[in-house]
């Protein structure tokens, strides 16, 4: 009896997991890579971006002699020559929740989904995991915070134009994409963003 009850755990979950597969678009796809790259993956990388920035602030001291920073990272040297930071952890755990759990399929379509603004919408997107978009303003940050404008200015860019659908994203992206543009001196480019 034992065994045979053992036999149909297992076979309820190699099906569980094979019904979770990013190649399936369902809700139950959906849920269950949000949930595990919201509660597993980001979840460790936020950390490690908090402890970093906590660190960077507390490590940072004023010097009253000269031009007062409104952020530390304000401070730091404009031309940078290594790579990498601090912040590489909370970067490499975006970029590992992106890659595991990202959902590109599209959803089956629904009779008449033509019709439906909402399921037109769905259709269009390009990305199906809802949680991801947290995942790719954190590996931006991270590589703000690393001092790595230029290539955090193209992430947010990339934000913007992957996420238009979703305006709060876009704004939020534009905001850091000025703002990278801002410490590099290119304030015609950041007033444009802004504007």
């Amino acid at each position: 009896m034992k065994k045979g009850f053992y036999y149909i755990i297992s076979i309820f979950v190699v099906l569980l997991l094979w019904s979770c597969s990013t190649k399936k678009n369902t809700k139950a796809s959906r849920f269950y890579h949000s949930f595990t790259s919201r509660y597993n993956i980001y979840y460790n990388g936020k950390t490690s971006f908090d402890e970093a920035l906590k660190s960077m602030e507390t490590g940072y001291k004023e010097s009253y002699s000269e031009m007062i920073h409104m952020y530390p990272i304000s401070a730091q040297p404009k031309d940078k020559k290594e790579t990498g930071g601090p912040f590489d952890r909370a970067i490499e755990k975006g970029n590992k929740a992106i890659k595991l759990h990202s959902i590109k399929a599209k959803p089956a379509k629904k009779p008449g989904w033509r019709n439906d603004p909402k399921q037109r919408a769905l259709q269009e997107q390009e990305e199906y995991n809802p949680f991801l978009k947290k995942c790719w303003l954190l590996i931006g940050q991270g590589q703000f915070y690393n001092a790595d404008f230029l290539q955090a200015s193209a992430t947010f860019s990339y934000i913007a134009r992957h996420y238009s659908h979703d305006e709060e994203v876009v704004a939020e992206a534009r905001l850091w994409q000025a703002r990278c543009y801002s410490e590099m001196d290119w304030f015609y480019e950041s007033e444009d963003i802004l504007g």
